[in-house]
């Protein structure tokens, strides 16, 4: 039949506008899912690593430190492994350097060794790769211990106002440091000379001894410097004794000279067999005797007998002596042979 049916018309256009309706309604679906990004598979299966470092508190300077821990994954709390892992080290007023860069093992863990010379940081962290994303540790301080060796004290005896040198090995973060010789005085140290610590860890420090006494104690000192990681050090460097001249509290029999270097001047010395002694006391008479009074001051005492041959040589060409030393509440604590001699000065 060729006559048309208009709501047949109708029913056919609204069937194509639908269709139209449809493929562009699809087409646009296409087109959408087409812009977003593909996540790709490896992306998806990467891990959350969380590493951990764990490192001795304290170690002495110059030892090894040993830097370790572990990589896991944060959800599953398994190891990740065969990952790289960089190890990085700082020390107070530098900033963080490469250490050296390990992997972990089938367990997850790493291990590194680093020699620690003063405190010194480390921290730890996986840059990230194929099978996990980038993690950071905490950081971790190691404290190195400093130490001095006293290798030598010389000389054991001087006089007061002489000097005493004290030797010895630094460890490795004292060098440049300065290093004190302090005496101790019956209530704190006191110094009584400086050095540094060479390149090659050693040191050489002289200080004067002013004070008399026995055994008296000496050590050796280095104050640290916090800010530079340092930490102090001490040594302990033996005992001296130091020889000071008393004055005679009185004398007996006849009157006595003395040099006046005795009293604390050196203007006056006398001379044996060419050897110039400061202090020295010269008895005009074989009954002379001296009375010194030292007060617990005194425990050791050193002396020199002889026939002096400087101007003062005035006795006999066959003149002899003894001398004898009380000591506190010791009497004739010492007594000398007898001393026999000939003046180099012609008799007057």
């Amino acid at each position: 039949m060729s006559a048309t049916n208009p709501a047949g018309r109708t029913h056919r256009s609204t069937l194509r506008r639908r269709g139209i309706v449809a493929t562009v309604a699809l087409g646009l679906t296409v087109g959408l899912a087409a812009a977003v990004p593909a996540i790709p598979a490896d992306a998806a299966a990467k891990a959350k690593a969380k590493i951990t470092i764990t490192a001795p508190a304290t170690v002495a300077s110059g030892s090894l430190a040993k830097i370790s821990g572990t990589v896991k994954d944060s959800s599953t709390k398994k190891p990740v492994k065969r990952v790289k892992v960089k190890v990085q080290q700082r020390t107070p007023g530098t900033g963080w350097k490469t250490l050296r860069t390990v992997k972990t093992s089938a367990t997850g863990k790493w291990v590194a060794t680093a020699m620690v010379a003063k405190h010194t940081d480390f921290q730890a962290s996986v840059t990230g790769g194929k099978h996990v994303r980038p993690s950071i540790s905490k950081v971790k301080t190691v404290s190195a211990t400093q130490s001095l060796t006293v290798t030598s004290t010389v000389p054991r005896m001087l006089d007061a106002g002489g000097s005493v040198t004290v030797t010895g090995v630094a460890s490795p973060g004292l060098v440049g440091t300065v290093v004190t010789l302090q005496q101790w005085s019956g209530r704190n140290w006191a110094g009584v000379g400086t050095a540094s610590v060479l390149p090659n860890r050693t040191f050489s420090v002289a200080g004067v001894m002013t004070t008399p006494g026995s055994n008296l104690s000496l050590r050796v000192f280095v104050n640290g410097a916090a800010k530079m990681g340092v930490a102090p050090a001490e040594a302990a460097a033996g005992s001296v004794n130091v020889y000071g001249w008393f004055s005679p509290s009185y004398s007996l029999n006849s009157p006595v000279k003395w040099d006046s270097s005795s009293l604390g001047s050196q203007n006056e010395t006398v001379v044996v067999q060419g050897t110039r002694y400061f202090g020295a006391i010269v008895l005009d008479s074989a009954r002379e005797r001296l009375v010194y009074r030292t007060d617990g001051k005194c425990d050791q005492f050193r002396a020199t007998l002889a026939v002096v041959d400087t101007k003062w040589g005035t006795a006999s060409p066959y003149d002899q002596f003894t001398a004898q030393i009380d000591l506190d509440s010791k009497m004739n604590a010492w007594q000398s042979p007898v001393v026999a001699g000939r003046t180099n000065v012609p008799m007057a």
